[in-house]
Formats: structure tokens, sequence, C-alpha cells
């Protein structure tokens, strides 16, 4: 991409919606599904309010725990 918003961060997947679902379903962690284009192709990870380093940890756990499982992949 050649504009990058400095508020949300694409992350790149083979199965976004499936990702999206057991984020909130399994770890309580909300991020935004895409659409349009890019809808089956991607999510999006937002990185304004109240949120903490722990908060960024969690989801670094989490995303190599899918990875682990074969859920995200590239």
């Amino acid at each position: 991409c050649n504009h990058l918003g400095n508020a949300v961060t694409a992350v790149y997947c083979n199965s976004p919606h499936e990702v999206v679902g057991i984020l909130k379903k399994e770890y309580s962690i909300w991020v935004n599904p895409s659409g349009g284009e890019v809808g089956n192709k991607m999510f999006r990870v937002g990185h304004i309010g109240n949120l903490t380093i722990k908060d960024n940890d969690k989801l670094i756990e989490a995303l190599h725990d899918l990875e682990k499982r074969g859920i995200l992949n590239d």
C-alpha cells in the first residue's frame, strides 16, 4: 500500500472472516473485518482508544496461537 493509516494496521490472510470470528469468540478481541475488494484477503486492527501494551501482547499471542493451529496463514 502506498497510503498506510496511522490508526489501523491491515493484516492479510486467507481466511479473515474466520480469524475475526475466532478472535472475538475465543479471545475476546475485537478487530475489524474488511469489505469490498479486500474483504476476503484482510482484516484491520485499530490502534486508537484506551489500548495498552498488554492489549497488544494479547493480540500477538492470539495470532501466534492461530498460526500454530493452521488458521492464520498467508
